[in-house]
């Protein structure tokens, strides 16, 4: 048995019980396999845990952001500053060219919208417009097909799929009636309260910097867009010198938007349009100012 005690095999066959020898690596008998008496049987391995279900955790609202510090002290820097756009001759041709840029991409977006292309033009000794050419039927197609699936992806958002679906069920009448024209003389001025109100809401936040002059950049730029939008309307209003200087300036020759929309859309005297833009002048620099951010993810 000593001699065994250090052996790799049994000393009898497993199987058969025939006596078997150190050094017998089968059994002689049966032919099987011997065990050793210290080998013991390997554990049979645990299962691996089923992996757990995947799921789909509902995001979480990101809550509204706090106001940030001094945000008011940037935004009346902001708009402390943009007067300056009219200091010297040279900022007064900086800021026609920053509110023509923007008055004219207006047009041009409200232009393609209804399938008409359009394309801006800008002269750097004072003149600007936005030139059209004839609608494009399949433009309108694509553009109403792109509003109905828009509705559709947006079915989960009560809210926006509703506007959506209105706009969608509008479109096609608005792009074949005379109101496309109105609302392409309106873009311009459209155009620069919508920028002017997207720079003061930026303002607010942290742009893309995260710094203050970014932001009383915003809020300069953004305030002489609305601002001059304003001071115009209620020159027009309040002023014949005013009206009479519109009615003198237009480019290349043309006449002034708001003058075609008074005479040949509204019927309505030239005070009564400017009023009506003053007041999306006002709104829209409203939302601006008090439209709540959130917190960037």
């Amino acid at each position: 048995m000593d001699r065994l005690r250090g052996a790799p095999f049994a000393s009898t066959c497993a199987s058969c019980g025939y006596a078997l020898g150190p050094e017998d690596p089968v059994c002689g008998l049966c032919g099987a396999l011997p065990q050793s008496p210290l080998r013991t049987p390997p554990r049979s391995a645990a299962p691996e845990a089923p992996p757990a279900p995947t799921t789909w955790a509902t995001p979480e609202p990101r809550p509204i952001e706090a106001p940030r510090e001094g945000v008011w002290l940037t935004l009346l820097i902001g708009f402390a500053l943009a007067p300056l756009f009219a200091a010297t001759p040279l900022l007064q041709r900086m800021g026609w060219f920053l509110v023509s840029l923007v008055h004219e991409t207006g047009h041009v977006a409200i232009s393609w919208f209804f399938g008409q292309a359009a394309v801006p033009a800008i002269r750097l000794d004072g003149h600007a417009a936005a030139v059209h050419g004839q609608q494009a039927t399949i433009f309108v197609v694509a553009i109403t097909a792109g509003l109905l699936w828009l509705t559709w992806a947006l079915r989960r958002h009560r809210v926006l799929c509703a506007i959506v679906g209105v706009v969608a069920l509008a479109y096609p009448w608005l792009a074949m009636s005379r109101t496309k024209e109105l609302l392409f003389l309106l873009g311009g001025h459209l155009g620069e309260i919508a920028f002017g109100s997207v720079f003061l809401w930026r303002a607010r936040g942290d742009g893309f910097t995260g710094s203050r002059a970014e932001r009383i950049t915003y809020a300069a730029t953004g305030s002489y867009l609305v601002g001059q939008t304003m001071v115009l309307c209620v020159g027009l209003i309040t002023s014949h010198a005013a009206r009479a200087k519109y009615a003198s300036n237009g480019s290349f020759g043309l006449t002034n938007d708001l003058l075609r929309l008074a005479h040949d859309h509204l019927l309505k005297p030239l005070p009564f349009v400017a009023g009506i833009v003053l007041v999306l002048a006002i709104v829209g620099a409203a939302l601006g100012l008090f439209w709540p951010r959130r917190v960037q993810g």
